[in-house]
Formats: C-alpha cells, sequence, structure tokens
C-alpha cells in the first residue's frame, strides 16, 4: 500500500477524484482511501506534518509520497513544473530544496516548502522508503494562492503522479 501526504485538501483532490478514494470517517485525520492508496491531509508546516508519526506507527506502507506546491527562487522554471527532490524520475526535474517556517521573499535553494523536512524525518525514524515531489506554484510571491490554482497545477500533472504510484 502506498500512502500520499499533502497538506491541503486542494492538492489531494485531483488525486482523490481519480483514484477514487473515500473519506474513512473512522480516522483521527483526514485519510481517503482505496484499497491501494492511502491519502493523508494533515495540514501546513512542521507541527502538522509531525502527525504523520502516528500514522506511520499503526500502519505499514511500501512508500510514502510527500506531495505539494513550493515557491521557485528561479524564474525561467514554469508554474506547475514537477520536481521530485530525492530521486531521478523520468518526466521529473530534480533540484534542491529549502524548507522554510513562512512564506519567503528570498531562499538559497531553487524550491521551498514547509513540511518536507520534518517528512524527511519520519520517514526516516518509521525506515520507510519515500519521495518529495513539488509542483512549482509560485516564484517566491507571498500572495496567497487560489484552491482553484493549487487544484489545476495537481490535476495538470497526474499522468506523471500516476507513474511514481
Amino acid at each position: 500500500m502506498i500512502l500520499i501526504h499533502t497538506a491541503l485538501l486542494c492538492e489531494a483532490m485531483p488525486i482523490i477524484e481519480r483514484f477514487k478514494l473515500k473519506l474513512d470517517k473512522n480516522e483521527k485525520f483526514k485519510i481517503y482511501k482505496n484499497e491501494q492508496i492511502w491519502l493523508c491531509v494533515l495540514g501546513v508546516g512542521a507541527k502538522n506534518t509531525a502527525n504523520l508519526a502516528e500514522i506511520l506507527r499503526i500502519n505499514s506502507f511500501k512508500k510514502v509520497i510527500n506531495l505539494g506546491i513550493c515557491g521557485c527562487s528561479d524564474k525561467s522554471v514554469k508554474i506547475g513544473e514537477i520536481f521530485c527532490i530525492n530521486e531521478k524520475i523520468e518526466g521529473f526535474k530534480t533540484a534542491n530544496l529549502e524548507c522554510v517556517s513562512s512564506p519567503q521573499t528570498a531562499i538559497k535553494a531553487m524550491l521551498c516548502d514547509m513540511e518536507s523536512d520534518e517528512f524527511r524525518r519520519i520517514c526516516a525514524e518509521y525506515k520507510v522508503p519515500f519521495l518529495i515531489v513539488k509542483i512549482v506554484s509560485d516564484h517566491l510571491n507571498t500572495e496567497r494562492i487560489s484552491k482553484n490554482f493549487v487544484y489545476n497545477l495537481v490535476k495538470n500533472q497526474i499522468k506523471n503522479i500516476e507513474r511514481i504510484l
């Protein structure tokens, strides 16, 4: 079984729809499931991502994927480009990723997000294989991005996402 972790429901919805995942109301967290895929929506930032440990402690997964949007310091990278941070996969670019605690206007790395460090730490602690997959949503603008915009970013990459499941 595979677990996909997102921070936002709008990041999760294209996957929930594509794989006909159903909300499990018996779970403590927002977890959508079918027979092969679980998807958890835990909220933004390290504090919310820390809840992943509770899910991994009582369930077994062959792989866990952190999927979400990210900011990008390189304006030549198109909005909507998909990256796999920790593994080379055909169809995905690679880049360095900086984890930050709030939206930034300048970073040292090419990409930034708010969950990857805690996600990586928890997966290492539970010795589960993982991928960190990011879709560029902005060029370090601190303006709020609409849920519909995020939904479409993920939906436009659904074929690439399917290939890593």
